[in-house]
């Protein structure tokens, strides 16, 4: 009896730190923050439950850039998109699951920026934070307008790796470079994420220096992630991809924070750790949903993508927060920050 009065005393305990009062409050505290989200991780890993929310506003997109995950397993799929209205329910089942953070994404999700609005109010109102991933191409709110919101624009690189990448913008008429230029410069609350592959990776290095001027919240990096069986050229090597670690790595002891990632999550994209922990990926963290509202199975990549050449950060975030790492627990808490809330 005693044992079971206990138990229902720390699930009453550990619901109380997930209500939005609570949440919010510990994110505020920059000491705390970071063992906070580490509790948070394990207490999600026990029960198998979300932490993050990623949802296909649209499935369409104005861009056909080389390599996307996203043209591979849902450009040619014939989807019925929610509405704003039909979102509503979707986000408070997310949230009542445990998700705390919600990743907007496509296609390109500020084709219906009303849409997106509605749905970032709905989150900022039950508590949670609103992470917005966009080409750029259609512009950004102001700063602050949208509630408890940051913003990752792609950018696959300076000037030449973004045009190796994304070249031409037909939609609107202009070179996407200079869009995600415009829309960026001066903004904190504005950070950039280069997907590396053979098209760009000699880029690398100049895209940081670059970009370093613009006055934004910093960069992350990824590697573009084939789907099983997937031998085309587009794809690192092994030893191309080991190198490349090295060379963020390096720029990360330079730029330090400008570079947003725990140096711990940069090194778990190396092909002998992806190796280890892909066996064991935290895929239960983040819960991905197409645009017309039904779970993709595993993970954003779908069934077919190939774990064991994942180059996905989100999931070396969370490995590392499971390894403990508290550099990495506080760069997760940077969406907080550039959200406005802590």
């Amino acid at each position: 009896m005693q044992n079971r009065t206990s138990l229902r005393s720390l699930a009453s305990f550990e619901s109380a730190l997930l209500t939005k009062r609570a949440f919010s409050g510990f994110l505020h505290i920059p000491v705390v923050a970071p063992a906070f989200l580490r509790y948070i991780y394990r207490r999600a890993e026990r029960h198998q439950r979300p932490l993050i929310a990623s949802i296909n506003v649209v499935n369409r997109c104005n861009l056909h850039c080389a390599g996307c995950y996203w043209t591979r397993t849902e450009r040619e799929e014939d989807r019925q998109e929610l509405s704003i209205e039909g979102g509503i329910p979707l986000l408070h089942s997310l949230w009542e699951k445990g998700a705390r953070q919600f990743l907007f994404i496509g296609g390109e999700p500020m084709t219906e920026r009303e849409k997106v609005e509605q749905w970032v109010c709905e989150v900022a109102q039950l508590g949670g934070i609103s992470t917005v991933i966009t080409n750029g191409t259609y512009g950004l709110p102001a700063p602050g307008e949208w509630p408890r919101t940051h913003y990752f624009v792609s950018c696959d690189g300076d000037r030449t790796g973004m045009n190796r990448v994304r070249g031409f913008d037909v939609v609107h008429q202009t070179n996407v470079f200079e869009l995600v230029k415009s829309v960026a410069t001066q903004r904190k609350d504005v950070m950039l994420a280069m997907t590396i592959n053979k098209l760009n990776v000699d880029r690398i290095e100049a895209f940081v220096r670059e970009v370093a001027t613009w006055g934004i919240g910093g960069v992350v990096f990824s590697f573009a992630t084939p789907n099983v069986g997937d031998r085309q050229s587009f794809y690192l090597s092994t030893e191309q991809r080991e190198q490349a670690v090295q060379d963020l790595l390096r720029l990360k002891r330079e730029f330090k924070d400008f570079v947003a990632m725990g140096s711990r999550a940069i090194e778990l994209l190396r092909p002998s750790e992806v190796e280890q922990w892909s066996q064991r990926c935290p895929t239960f963290a983040a819960q991905s949903i197409r645009a017309d509202g039904q779970p993709l199975e595993r993970c954003v990549f779908g069934p077919t993508g190939d774990c064991s050449r994942c180059g996905c950060n989100i999931s070396t975030s969370f490995v590392a927060l499971r390894e403990g790492d508290s550099e990495t627990a506080r760069f997760v808490t940077f969406p907080a920050r550039r959200a406005g809330i802590s």
